[in-house]
């Protein structure tokens, strides 16, 4: 299989899927819990925020139209 823009996007839209699945209670064991309101901005809380509130919330919908576009994709071309 040749390396392609096609499957640079198929891995980018799976990297994007296991990130918006991940559970928060095995982030917690890692140490990795929701940042509070009133926490200090370091780079782990930026990341944990934009993990737990954007990916999840704001990828979900986009997420779910693309993977059925990449499944039908696959489907047809093969």
């Amino acid at each position: 299989m040749a390396f392609s823009l096609y499957c640079l996007i198929v891995s980018c839209v799976l990297f994007t899927n296991a990130v918006a699945i991940i559970n928060e209670r095995f982030l917690r064991q890692f140490g990795w819990e929701k940042p509070g309101p009133d926490s200090p901005p370091t780079v782990k809380n930026r990341l944990l925020t934009l993990l737990y509130g954007d990916v999840k919330l704001l990828l979900q919908m986009p997420l779910i139209w693309i993977n059925i576009v990449v499944i039908l994709m696959e489907i047809v071309v093969g």
